[in-house]
């Protein structure tokens, strides 16, 4: 939360001197909170665990990220995949900005291109990677060292330890069909 002046009841907050209509009242705070976003990086064919997944699959790895991650409507969430999957994985994001991108890592590039063309003046205070690809590593780690917490969603068969090293949290989804839940694993800040 943002910090608020201090404000003497019966004082104009700005003028410092006594406003008549203020008086004996709590005065309204003169900055508004901040507000706290964060960058949702989803690579669907790696969380699917194939380069083809089928819609049912791409909606319910949707629900996991947006129920274990700390994903809510305020933060900018981007998806990417190849151009083959784009019809079932768009279905599933309707809300995010969506990138296609095909060829080797072309999911991983197209959501490090949308990152780089992010403007300046974008501020996060958490980056969620739902993709165990190591090639996150550096932004993850730059992420940190700017002080913005990283929270690394993936399937433990695909995880990179680069990346895990990275972040100060991992949950690691099983395997489909596993029938076990999610494992968070909270790594040292």
């Amino acid at each position: 939360m943002g910090t608020t002046p201090t404000i003497h009841p019966g004082r104009h907050p700005t003028r410092n001197r006594t406003c008549p209509r203020r008086r004996g009242r709590t005065p309204a705070p003169t900055t508004t909170p901040t507000r706290h976003r964060g960058l949702v990086l989803v690579d669907a064919e790696n969380l699917a665990g194939t380069a083809e997944p089928d819609p049912g699959r791409v909606r319910r790895d949707a629900a996991l990220v947006r129920a274990l991650a700390p994903v809510d409507d305020a933060d900018q969430v981007i998806v990417a995949c190849s151009h083959h999957a784009a019809p079932a994985v768009w279905w599933a994001w309707p809300r995010a900005l969506r990138r296609a991108r095909s060829g080797p890592d072309g999911a991983d590039l197209a959501l490090l291109d949308a990152v780089a063309a992010l403007p300046p003046s974008a501020t996060y205070d958490h980056l969620v990677i739902a993709s165990g690809d190591g090639i996150f590593a550096t932004l993850a780690l730059d992420s940190r060292r700017r002080g913005i917490r990283v929270v690394v969603l993936a399937r433990s068969e695909s995880l990179s330890t680069r990346l895990a090293r990275c972040a100060h949290r991992v949950i690691l989804l099983d395997a489909p069909g596993s029938g076990t839940d999610p494992t968070a694993i909270d790594l040292a800040a």
